[in-house]
Formats: structure tokens, sequence, C-alpha cells
């Protein structure tokens, strides 16, 4: 008779790992957790009534303090596998992520001053955004072609269904062309819903930066673009999504996020295919 894979599993572990991690399932238990208050109030109301032998109390008191060391042990043995198996699946995240910093993998055996290094670094980072919303999507690709025509290209609303797979029209609310106080109505399609909605340009420093923003619907959105000279004489183009949805988009936010991520990165590089074909 063989065995199934999960007893197989199970009984690949150490021992001691075993046992104590029998222990804490089985004291994890509302029913364990309830019999030990019951005896105590057990153990209270019979020493007030009967007043039991020294001896007898001796015994019971040993007895607690055995059994409380022994849960010190499964406690932290629990803690440190705990530990240990969110630990990997943090590093498995962050080898998927191809933006992250990979050598954080490692940081657990590095070296205290590298420790405080990426501690200080992190720091910063979370200073630079203190009004971080729970949606914000950065993604930026490098395009080669001169930042201006980049710049031009990309800030013409006229010319966001050519690059946005997502946004099916764009119709003018203002006179064109676009300057600070713009509004544009976009329709567009997103994980499968019909969205419209109307932004409108909060700043615009030619060839440089652009920031449009909407506050219709249950989820507002602040679209920034930036362009930025290469060595070679390309463009490097940011594109920032990032909002903070209200109801029922506020519980899908993560799913958004991943989605939105997605969407940037295609938008981008059929940007980059449109602009240097």
């Amino acid at each position: 008779m063989t065995s199934s894979p999960a007893r197989r599993r199970r009984w690949s572990r150490h021992p001691a790992s075993w046992v104590l991690h029998a222990l804490d399932r089985l004291a994890s238990r509302p029913s364990i957790a309830a019999l030990v208050v019951a005896l105590d109030l057990l153990w209270v109301v019979f020493s007030a009534r009967f007043e039991f032998p020294p001896r007898l109390e001796s015994v019971f008191q040993t007895m607690v303090a055995a059994v409380t060391l022994a849960m010190v042990f499964v406690i932290q043995h629990t803690q440190a596998r705990q530990q240990v198996v969110t630990q990997r699946k943090l590093d498995e995240i962050l080898r998927a992520l191809p933006e992250a910093d990979r050598s954080l993998i490692t940081l657990e055996t590095a070296p205290d001053d590298k420790i405080h290094e990426v501690a200080r670094r992190h720091a910063s980072a979370r200073d630079t955004y203190d009004d971080a919303m729970p949606v914000d999507v950065l993604t930026s690709i490098e395009i080669a072609r001169p930042r201006a025509e980049v710049a031009a290209f990309a800030a013409d609303p006229d010319n966001a269904t050519r690059w946005y797979t997502n946004i099916r029209s764009v119709e003018w609310r203002t006179a064109p062309p676009a300057v600070v106080g713009s509004r544009m109505a976009f329709v567009a399609s997103f994980l499968g819903r019909r969205l419209e909605y109307t932004y409108e340009i909060r700043e615009l420093e030619p060839a440089t930066r652009l920031v449009m923003s909407t506050s219709e619907g249950a989820f507002p959105m602040e679209t920034t673009y930036t362009w930025e000279d290469t060595a070679d004489g390309g463009t490097r183009m940011t594109l920032r999504n990032r909002g903070e949805p209200s109801g029922f988009s506020r519980v899908a936010a993560p799913a958004m996020e991943a989605a939105m991520r997605r969407a940037n990165r295609n938008d981008l590089a059929l940007l980059k295919q449109v602009l240097e074909a």
C-alpha cells in the first residue's frame, strides 16, 4: 500500500518539528481554549470550597509551569516557521517583478550598514510619496525620437486612440489646442466595462510635463506624462496613473492596479512602435 503525497510530506519533517506543529494546531482550537478556561475556573472553585492540600497545589503549579514552558517552544517554532515561509514568498514576489530591486532577496544576510542604507533609501522614498494613493502605477519607456516630437504627439488628445488600446473616442469639450484648463471627454473600455469620463489639463510644461485629472465616477484618476532626453538623443517617456477608488472599486484596487500596469506597458509599447515606424 502506498501512502498519499500529503502524508509523505507530513512525515518528511523532522520529528520534533512535526510534534511542535501538531501541538500548535491542537492549542489553537477554540475548544481547547474553552477547556483550559473551564478547568481553571473549576480549580478555583474547588480550591476555595474544599481547600486542596498543599502537595496537590504544588503538583498543579508544576504542571502549569511545564505546560507554559512547552508552549513557549511551540510558539517560537511556529513563528520561526511562518517567518521563513513568508520570506520565501516575498523573495518569489521580488524575483517575479521586473522593476523590483532583487538585491533585497538576500537582505537578511547582509551586513548592518547595508540594511541601514536600504532603510534610509526607502525612508526617502516614503517621504517622496507621502501623498500616495491606493492605486499608483508608474511606467516608462525609451523612444528613439526627439523629445519635442514625442511630447507633441503624446500630448495631443486627438492622437490618444492611436496609442491607447483601451480608448475608443475623444471629444473636445473646449476649443483646441491643449492648454491648462482644456477639457476632453473620453470613452474607454477597461476590465470589460465601458467608461465615460472628462479629463481636465491641470499642468502643462511643453515637452516636459503634462498633468490631467478627472473627478468623475467611482474611480477619480490623475494621469501624468513626463519627457526626458536620453543619452543617445532619444526620449524617455514616463506615464503615471494614480487614483483613489471608492465603494466596490476600493476593494478591487489591487486587481485594477495590476491590470492598469499591464495596459500602460502595452500603450507605451504601441506609442514607441507608432513613433519609430
